[in-house]
């Protein structure tokens, strides 16, 4: 565990350019997911983000045994930034994501509502009802029917929802 929390801060604190001339020229064949995690944030936190090592890593994270949440919301985050929608990979992703976790913590339930919100037309009937899913959950707790009533959106479906909060 320690070992895995030194390689996981390493990760994070190492310069720029070291980050990605070691992960261009000599990609991990072995590493946990928390490594695998802390590779994809750090990829596409840089500027620019570099994607195919981000995609990379979260790719090589969700192939672990261990079912993993973050690693599905990376991959819909990488689609998005790669194609400049969500396409069907970028669906497939946070569908899991919502088999994975279908409430999960406040601040992955807003994440999801906003990207359905963004690409509503996009969505399956499915998809779009898990994302409504998220405003009856989130109007559980005082903080997230606060942020709820804050957010603002062009889509009916999930506006008119919002708006029965008040």
């Amino acid at each position: 565990m320690l070992l895995e929390n030194r390689n996981v801060n390493q990760i994070k604190t190492m310069p720029e350019e070291a980050f990605r001339e070691a992960l261009t020229s000599d990609f991990p064949k072995r590493a946990s997911q928390g490594r695998l995690i802390a590779i994809t944030d750090r990829a596409v936190a840089l500027t620019p983000p570099a994607l195919e090592i981000a995609k990379r890593a979260a790719q090589a994270s969700t192939s672990l045994q261990k079912p993993c949440l973050p690693c599905e919301m990376h991959l819909v985050y990488i689609d998005v930034l790669e194609n400049g929608t969500l396409t069907e990979d970028g669906q497939k992703a946070l569908l899991r994501s919502y088999e994975l976790s279908p409430y999960g913590p406040e601040d992955v339930m807003q994440w999801r509502l906003h990207l359905s919100s963004t690409y509503w037309n996009v969505l399956s009937k499915d998809m779009k009802q898990r994302a409504l899913m998220q405003i009856t959950a989130l109007s559980e707790s005082r903080k997230g029917k606060r942020w709820l009533l804050g957010y603002n959106t062009e889509v009916n479906a999930i506006q008119s929802r919002i708006n029965l909060l008040k």
